[in-house]
């Protein structure tokens, strides 16, 4: 019966929609139903998924979107609903349903669908790998008209790649189940989310110089959760060789499965480099700019424009006789321009802020970047972050650099604390 009523579930009125999910959620999916998961599998099949995918859309009806996600969250991520694979207790579930749910969601649009998206990874972080490669987002060309859909992309790739590393084990690179496929399918399951198919060295690179800084900040934290997986991949690797090889034998296994790929993926050193070098020797803010209606450099040098302004008023005011009523007009007018001006750099900043502080939100703890210098801080701060794995999991990444980097470092003294802590720790 549920069958034919999920099938038809997003035509039918909010109280229905309402009542069905309540009953489905309190009733269907609990373990006291007994329903069987292979049972449950039936219920769930294409159709009522992409049906309760797209009830969890709705802006309109918060009730029935809710449930909606809620249902869908416990389908998908629950091994006793039939879909979530679980290997200990020998469920199969069905992940080629799962990956076909993920690719037709709406992840970089609606929250609710990210949300269900990243669930389903942190279950199973081998489907990441499987999305990636079907990853249904063009990468390139920052410049177009859809920068901002290219820009949530690169975000929403970031959150993927963090989701993998903080749920993935590594239990394939035990021992015993190493010694008989090195480079097996697991090891290249991480390498696809470490090197994501629609992903480049060039790209990156791209992003990281563009002019605009919000897309370097995208960029970065698409970098950097990357290197975070790897740091924990290559650990992993490290401790589960350490009981049976040396460590040359370790590099040399690394070198051949992992890092020739890995060190053609990221931007040169020189690259990252460049980044760096507003603060060798100078902590002058560096003006970001974008291409955006938001474009933050339209808004500094609005801010500019504005106080020299003032200043010019002033000047005026002290050096001019003002006779009341005469070009009060044109005071009038000449006083909107200025607020407007005011006005329009204050909208910019702020919804520059807020997209920064929305990039980084879980490593923010809910303290949202309230300040143009405080965002480019906080783009160093991580960027030393990046360089700090970068150089200690990549061998050989510093060829040419080292001593120019090395003098940055003993230089630091003369940047804000945090960035010398940072520099510390390189």
């Amino acid at each position: 019966m549920y069958f034919n009523v999920l099938r038809g579930l997003g035509k039918d009125d909010e109280d229905t929609v309402a009542y069905v999910l309540s009953t489905l959620k309190d009733k269907i999916l609990v373990e006291e139903s007994l329903i069987l998961p292979s049972l449950r599998s039936v219920l769930f099949g294409n159709v009522t998924l992409e049906q309760l995918a797209s009830i969890s859309a709705r802006e309109d009806d918060r009730i029935a979107s809710e449930l909606a996600h809620d249902v869908l969250v416990k389908v998908c991520t629950d091994p006793s609903n039939g879909l979530m694979p679980d290997a200990k207790r020998k469920l199969g579930g069905n992940s080629d349903r799962l990956l076909m749910l993920m690719k037709k969601l709406r992840a970089v649009e609606i929250g609710y669908h990210k949300d269900l998206l990243l669930a389903i990874v942190r279950g199973r972080p081998s489907l990441a790998s499987a999305f990636f490669d079907e990853f249904p987002y063009n990468m390139e060309d920052f410049a177009s008209p859809s920068c901002h859909c290219r820009f949530s992309s690169i975000s929403l790739a970031a959150e993927l790649v963090s989701s993998v590393r903080t749920s993935c084990s590594f239990d394939f690179l035990s021992a015993d189940q190493r010694a008989t496929s090195p480079g097996g399918s697991d090891v290249q399951t991480i390498m696809k989310c470490l090197c994501p198919r629609p992903f480049s060295r060039s790209l990156i690179t791209k992003g990281m110089l563009h002019s605009d800084f919000l897309v370097r900040h995208v960029t970065l934290r698409f970098m950097l959760e990357t290197l975070r997986l790897l740091d924990s991949f290559v650990a992993s690797w490290n401790l589960c060789s350490s009981h049976r090889c040396s460590v040359e034998q370790i590099q040399v296994s690394l070198e051949q499965n992992v890092m020739g790929e890995v060190r053609s993926f990221y931007p040169e050193f020189q690259v990252l480099w460049t980044l760096l070098k507003p603060l060798d020797g100078s902590s002058k803010t560096e003006k970001p700019s974008s291409k955006r209606k938001t474009k933050l450099d339209r808004g500094l040098s609005r801010q500019k424009r504005f106080k020299q302004s003032e200043k010019d008023v002033s000047d005026e005011e002290a050096g001019d006789i003002v006779v009341v009523g005469i070009g009060s007009d044109k005071d009038s007018l000449a006083d909107d321009n200025v607020d407007a001006h005011m006005t329009n750099q204050e909208d910019a900043e702020r919804e520059y802020l807020g997209i920064v502080s929305e990039i980084w939100a879980s490593e923010l703890c809910f303290k949202p970047i309230d300040s143009v210098g405080e965002a480019e801080k906080w783009f160093h701060l991580k960027l030393l972050d990046a360089l700090k794995i970068y150089v200690c999991a990549v061998h050989n990444v510093l060829e040419g650099a080292f001593d120019v980097f090395m003098k940055f470092v003993s230089n630091s003294l003369n940047l804000p604390a945090e960035l010398q802590r940072a520099c510390c720790l390189c």
